[in-house]
């Protein structure tokens, strides 16, 4: 029994052990992933800022032709934009009705409040 009761302990104490350890190295290693996300965004912006500084230096045609435009980087239409006009276009619709039927609803609401106060009452 005392045997069962030492490693008990011993085991409990490793687990304590893991604990402290762990959330650290956990930690540790998700800052790293990170800082090198970073890196490699902050890399890939700089590559893209030299590439549209060649392009606009190669000639306005060249940096037309390219999307440049002044020195910045023109995007083209998204791909999902005329879906997502249409989803906000809907909700702003859907908005609009409830600000409408909101006044009425309440009214109900009230009417039906008042109606089961004079039954419970009246019983």
């Amino acid at each position: 029994m005392e045997a069962l009761a030492r490693e008990e302990e011993d085991l409990l104490r490793e687990i304590a052990a893991l604990k402290r350890r762990v959330p650290a190295a956990t930690a540790a290693a998700a800052a790293e992933q990170f800082r090198a996300g970073i890196a490699a965004d902050e890399e890939a912006l700089e590559r893209a800022r030299d590439a549209a500084q060649a392009l606009s230096k190669g000639g306005e045609g060249s940096a037309a032709a390219a999307g440049v435009r002044g020195g910045a980087l023109v995007l083209g239409p998204l791909e999902r934009q005329d879906d997502v006009e249409a989803g906000f276009a809907g909700a702003v619709a859907a908005l609009g009705k409830l600000k409408r039927e909101m006044p009425a609803t309440v009214a109900k609401m009230e009417r039906a409040r008042v109606a089961g106060e004079y039954v419970v009452t009246e019983r």
